[in-house]
C-alpha cells in the first residue's frame, strides 16, 4: 500500500511540473513563432518596457484627448444629419487602410541594415538597438491602426443594423480617441526615419573621415 501511494504521490508532482496537454503544442505554427516573437520583443523593448507609467500616459493621453471631444462631437452629428458621421467614419477607415499599408512596408525598410565592413562592434550594437526601439514603436503604431480599421467596421456594422444612439456614440468616441492616437504617433514618424539615418549615416561619415585621413598620412610618409 505505502508503494501504491508513494507511486501516485510522485505522478502527482510529476503532472505539476509537467502538465498532460501543453497548449503550445496545439498551437499552429504561425502562433507559436508570433508568442516567442512577442516574447523577443518584450525583452528588447528596453526603455518602453521599464517605464511603463510612461508609456500608458503616452497612450491614454492622446486616446482620451480625442475620445472626449469625439463623443460630445458624434452625438451632435447623430441628431443633425447622420450622412455627416457615415462619411467621417469613412474617412477615418479610409486612412487607418493607408496608415497600416506605409507602416508595414516601413518596418520592413526600417529591419535592413546594409552591411559595411568598416563599422566597429559598438557601432553596429548600438544601431541594431535603436532599430529594434523603433521597430517596436512602428508595430504598436500598426497595432492601434488595425484597432482602428476594427471599431470603424464595427460602427458600420451597428449603424447597418440600426443601433440605438447611444451605442453609436460610444463606438464613435472609442474611434475618435484612436483616430487621435494614431495621428498623435503618426507624426513621429518622420523623426524616427530622420533619426534612424542621421545615426547611421554620422557613423558612415565619421568611418571615411578616419579611413581618409589614415590614407593621407600612410602618401605623406
Amino acid at each position: 500500500m505505502t508503494k501504491g501511494i508513494s507511486f501516485r504521490h510522485n505522478s502527482f508532482h510529476r503532472r505539476d511540473a509537467e502538465p498532460l496537454i501543453n497548449m503550445k503544442e496545439w498551437m499552429p505554427f504561425d502562433w507559436q513563432t508570433a508568442s516567442d516573437t512577442l516574447r523577443a520583443m518584450r525583452d528588447d523593448a528596453g526603455p518602453i518596457g521599464d517605464d511603463y507609467p510612461r508609456s500608458f500616459i503616452g497612450i491614454a493621453l492622446p486616446f482620451f484627448m480625442g475620445a472626449i471631444p469625439g463623443w460630445f462631437s458624434m452625438h451632435g452629428l447623430l441628431k443633425a444629419d447622420v450622412a455627416i458621421p457615415v462619411g467621417l467614419i469613412g474617412a477615418i477607415l479610409a486612412f487607418a487602410g493607408l496608415l497600416v499599408g506605409f507602416l508595414a512596408t516601413m518596418m520592413l525598410f526600417t529591419g535592413r541594415i546594409d552591411d559595411t565592413p568598416d563599422a566597429t562592434y559598438e557601432v553596429v550594437s548600438a544601431h541594431v538597438t535603436r532599430v529594434k526601439y523603433l521597430l517596436i514603436s512602428q508595430g504598436v503604431t500598426l497595432l492601434i491602426s488595425l484597432c482602428m480599421a476594427l471599431v470603424a467596421m464595427a460602427w458600420m456594422l451597428l449603424y447597418a443594423v440600426k443601433a440605438n444612439e447611444f451605442v453609436l456614440t460610444t463606438i464613435g468616441s472609442i474611434l475618435c480617441g484612436f483616430a487621435m492616437l494614431c495621428l498623435v504617433r503618426s507624426l513621429l514618424l518622420p523623426l524616427q526615419i530622420y533619426e534612424l539615418h542621421e545615426n547611421w549615416l554620422g557613423a558612415l561619415l565619421h568611418r571615411k573621415r578616419a579611413s581618409t585621413n589614415a590614407a593621407y598620412e600612410k602618401q605623406n610618409k
